[in-house]
């Protein structure tokens, strides 16, 4: 994933048709070191999807304490 990146800084913004990006898509899962390289390649933890969820809110959804930790430590809410 940091290599994707290192390779295509963009790619960390993109978003599929859902406007789910990797770190809404990461967060989701639960994978607190895909998030993380999410967030140090300059993903936004703020940035809702089209149906109005953020990173932080969907991690919550399913109780991700690490992640939902690591997306507040970087702003997110």
């Amino acid at each position: 994933l940091a290599q994707m990146f290192a390779d295509n800084p963009d790619a960390v913004h993109e978003v599929d048709e859902q406007g789910f990006s990797m770190l809404h898509d990461l967060s989701l899962a639960g994978s607190y070191h895909g998030v993380d390289i999410c967030l140090t390649h300059g993903a936004d933890p703020n940035k809702p999807a089209s149906n109005g969820l953020t990173p932080f809110a969907l991690a919550k959804v399913f109780q991700w304490k690490r992640v939902m930790a690591r997306l507040e430590k970087a702003g997110g809410s």
